[in-house]
C-alpha cells in the first residue's frame, strides 16, 4: 500500500538513492502497533538501518477515531551535538543527519467471524523511501540492534531479583539469543540501576539499606547526626549469623577496611568461628573512624547481641589497629586478645624489604611455606616460639 498524498524532493538531503519502499508494501496485518513495528524493524535491520516508533500527529481520516503512527529512520531529528573545532565535544553513537525515511501504520476496522477487529496496516510514502545516508556496516555498536528488548529486560529483571550476578546474567542472556551481538556488561549494569531505582522508589540510598534490613529482618542499629540527620554508624548482622553467633561467640575476628566506599567510612567486618574450624560473618559496621569511639560502639553492639545468653568471647583476634585495641581494654579487660599472625608477616615483610632492598628475601624466606620461617609462625607456644627462632637465627 502506498500514500499518494505524501511526497517531497530528495533534492539537498542526500541526491536519488535507493528507493526502500518495495520492501515494505504488503497486504500483512498485525495484531498491535508493536507487532507492525517488529516486523518493519527486521527488515531495516536487514538492510543495516533502524526504525524508531513517533507519533504521526494525526488520525486516519477515514475513520478519525482510529490512529496513525509513523516508523522513521533513527537518524531522521538533527544530532545534539554541536560541533565546534575550538570547543571539541565527545561525539555521539549516532549522528542525527535529518534523514527523511519513513512509513506508516495505521489502524483499521477488519470483519472477521461476525466480529470487528482493529487490526495495523503498513503504508509507504512516495517520496519517503530513500536513506540519504550509507547503511550501517557494524551493527554490534548500534543500541538498535543490540538494545534489550522487552523480554531480555524480564529475564535481567527475573535474574536480578535471584540474586544473580551481572557476568552470569549477561552468559545467559547470550544464549538465550544467540543470534544477536553479546550484550554488553554497560546495557546489564544500566538495566539492573533502573531496576535498583524502581525498587527504591523515593527513598535515597541510606533510607532503602534500613528499608531492606528491616524487610529481612536483620537486627540492626544506626546512629544519625542530630544536626545534618546523616548516618553515622550502622551495625548490621542476619538472623542466622546472630544464632551462629550466640551459639559459637569463643573466636571474634574483626578487621576494617578504610575509605573504600562512597562515603569514606570505615567498614569493619566482625568474623565468627566454629568448632569444625569454618568461619561465618557476625556482622558488617560503618563507623565514621577508626578510632576509640567507633569502636566501642560497635564492641557494644556486640554485647547487645549476647546479653540474652550470658556468654562472651574468649578470644579476639586483630590488626595493631590502636583504636580497637584501647575499646577491648576498656569493655573486655579479662579476654585475651591477639594480633592476627597474617598481619603480623605483612608487617614483617615491610621491614624485611627495607633492609634487604630485594623481594628475594620475601618471597623465598617470609613466603615460602618449607622455611624455617613457618616454623616460628606456626608456633603454639612460647617454648615452640624460642626453639624455633632459634633454629631461624641459625646462618
Amino acid at each position: 500500500m502506498s500514500d499518494p498524498e505524501s511526497s517531497v524532493s530528495l533534492e539537498g538531503f542526500g541526491g536519488v538513492q535507493t528507493d526502500y519502499n518495495p520492501l515494505f508494501a504488503t497486504n500483512l496485518r498485525f495484531s498491535s502497533r508493536g507487532e507492525a513495528y517488529k516486523w518493519a524493524q527486521n527488515i531495516a535491520s536487514e538492510n543495516g538501518f533502524a526504525l524508531v516508533k513517533t507519533n504521526s500527529g494525526r488520525k486516519n481520516r477515514s475513520q478519525p477515531e482510529l490512529f496513525a503512527s509513523y516508523f522513521r529512520c533513527s537518524r531522521y531529528g538533527s544530532s545534539k551535538v554541536v560541533y565546534d573545532p575550538d570547543k571539541p565535544k565527545r561525539k555521539s553513537k549516532i549522528v542525527k543527519c535529518r534523514c527523511l525515511f519513513r512509513i506508516r501504520a495505521v489502524e483499521n476496522y477488519h470483519v472477521q467471524d461476525n466480529k470487528r477487529l482493529v487490526l495495523w496496516n503498513i503504508i509507504t510514502a512516495n517520496g519517503f523511501g530513500c536513506h540519504n545516508h550509507q547503511p550501517t556496516k557494524y551493527k554490534d555498536g548500534h543500541r538498535n540492534y543490540t538494545g534489550l528488548n522487552g523480554e531480555e529486560k524480564a529475564y535481567v529483571r527475573q535474574q536480578y531479583r535471584a540474586a544473580a550476578f551481572p557476568r552470569d546474567i549477561k552468559s545467559g542472556l547470550h544464549q538465550k539469543t544467540p543470534d544477536k551481538p553479546q550484550p554488553s556488561s554497560s546495557q546489564i549494569y544500566s538495566e539492573t540501576s533502573k531496576i535498583r531505582k524502581e525498587m527504591r522508589r523515593e527513598r535515597n540510598t541510606a533510607q532503602q539499606m534500613l528499608a531492606l534490613a528491616v524487610e529481612s529482618n536483620y537486627v540492626h542499629w544506626h546512629v544519625t547526626n542530630p544536626d545534618t540527620h546523616e548516618l553515622t554508624h550502622v551495625f548490621m548482622s542476619h538472623p542466622e549469623a546472630v544464632k551462629l553467633f550466640r551459639a559459637y561467640p569463643h573466636v571474634v575476628l574483626i578487621d576494617s577496611t578504610y575509605k573504600t566506599n562512597t562515603y569514606n567510612m570505615a567498614l569493619v567486618e566482625v568474623v565468627g568461628v566454629t568448632p569444625a574450624g569454618s568461619s561465618f560473618l557476625i556482622a558488617c559496621v560503618l563507623i565514621p573512624y577508626e578510632s576509640e569511639e567507633g569502636y566501642t560502639w560497635l564492641l557494644r553492639r556486640l554485647m547487645d547481641l549476647l546479653e540474652c545468653t550470658g556468654a562472651a568471647p574468649s578470644c579476639f583476634v586483630t590488626d595493631r589497629e590502636l583504636g580497637l585495641v584501647r575499646a577491648l581494654r576498656t569493655l573486655f579487660p579479662e579476654t585475651p586478645h591477639l594480633l592476627c599472625r597474617w598481619h603480623v608477616n605483612r608487617a614483617i615483610e615491610s621491614r624485611a624489604l627495607r633492609i634487604h632492598k630485594t623481594v628475594f628475601y620475601k618471597d623465598h624466606v617470609l613466603r615460602n611455606p618449607e622455611s624455617r620461617w613457618w616454623n616460628v609462625i606456626d608456633a603454639t607456644s612460647e617454648e615452640d616460639f624460642k626453639k624455633a627462632w632459634s633454629v631461624f637465627s641459625e646462618k
